[in-house]
């Protein structure tokens, strides 16, 4: 599903360098799903189901920005929420990458980005 860490007040990135939201709710996902593609063409119908999260349009507007994907800019807080910049750009990154990728599957596989 993801991770949104709330607590702290910095960027937090990973032994590898990466930022703990960019790598826990977008890179884990495409690295999973894409992993998952001859199971799920084998199985097909298949269905993958991402947990998503309204704040990809609430917090981002649907703006993905390029330029800041890991947050190398320092903006990690948005509306007072520590990390919901960082949170809400992983999940709309998901969006994003999931309707990209649907058009690469083989007929009778689906992706689709839910928000619980």
């Amino acid at each position: 599903a993801g991770m949104w860490n709330m607590t702290s007040r910095r960027v937090e990135l990973q032994e590898d360098g990466l930022e703990v939201h960019f790598a826990v709710n977008y890179l884990a996902m495409v690295i999973i799903v894409t992993e998952l593609r001859d199971v799920l063409a084998k199985s097909a119908p298949a269905r993958v189901v991402v947990t998503g999260s309204f704040t990809s349009y609430e917090f981002m507007q649907g703006e993905v920005h390029f330029d800041n994907l890991q947050c190398e800019n320092g903006k990690h807080a948005l509306k007072g929420l520590p990390h919901g910049y960082t949170y809400a750009h992983s999940k709309l990154m998901q969006h994003v990458w999931c309707k990209h990728y649907q058009s690469l599957l083989p007929q009778g596989v689906t992706i689709n980005v839910a928000d619980p």
